[in-house]
């Protein structure tokens, strides 16, 4: 009985060793928070440029399903996005001008499309349409028309660590979403010999 009342001077933990365990510790939760971090900020620009994808889709069926033009507005300034349908002037027998300045504009707000600012970590980092220069700043228009084609465009959106790239095709209107920064606009290409290659 008397040797289990009897405490020995090296069963008990020093103050360098709790103090490595802590820090071991500190150490590795840091290392976990700083994954976790870096994770949620990627999941939050991949939502947000899906969301955008998402417009540039809407855009294109607006476009062809109501035989109006849509217009995606990018404002680089502060980070915001919406679509407006241009309305041709009622003549008759007259053909939608891809320029018309006589028609009018409506910004769409409804369940599948509304005005929208990314979010807080997010910006719009560069755009470009097709025969026009790169902006970094300022306002840009990607036009989808009737006929289910669209101005050929690519949209930055970014986080501090990372890019992502969306690509609209001229032809089809579709939008291709790249986990990569792209620094030129691609040229879309057409096989009209029927073999579906590239």
């Amino acid at each position: 009985m008397k040797f289990l009342l009897t405490k020995n001077k090296n069963d008990a933990f020093t103050l360098i060793e709790i103090l490595l365990v802590v820090l071991l510790i500190a150490l590795c939760s840091s290392l976990v928070g700083y994954r976790f971090y870096h994770s949620m900020d990627r999941t939050t620009l991949r939502i947000s440029t899906n969301r955008v994808s998402h417009t540039v889709r809407y855009a294109r069926l607006l476009a062809a399903e109501h035989h109006k033009t849509c217009d995606l507005h990018i404002d680089m300034d502060n980070n915001s996005y919406w679509l407006t349908v241009r309305h041709a002037p009622e003549v008759v027998g007259k053909t939608p001008d891809r320029q018309d300045p006589d028609q009018q504009e409506e910004v769409v707000n409804n369940v599948y499309s509304k005005p929208s600012v990314l979010e807080e970590k997010l910006r719009f980092v560069k755009a470009q349409v097709e025969n026009e220069e790169v902006k970094t700043s300022g306002q840009v228009i990607i036009r989808f028309y009737v006929d289910g084609s669209a101005d050929a465009a690519l949209v930055q959106i970014g986080s501090a660590d990372e890019t992502f790239t969306l690509l609209v095709q001229p032809w089809t209107a579709e939008a291709i979403l790249k986990a990569e920064a792209i620094d030129e606009l691609p040229i879309d290409t057409i096989n009209l010999g029927g073999t579906g290659q590239i």
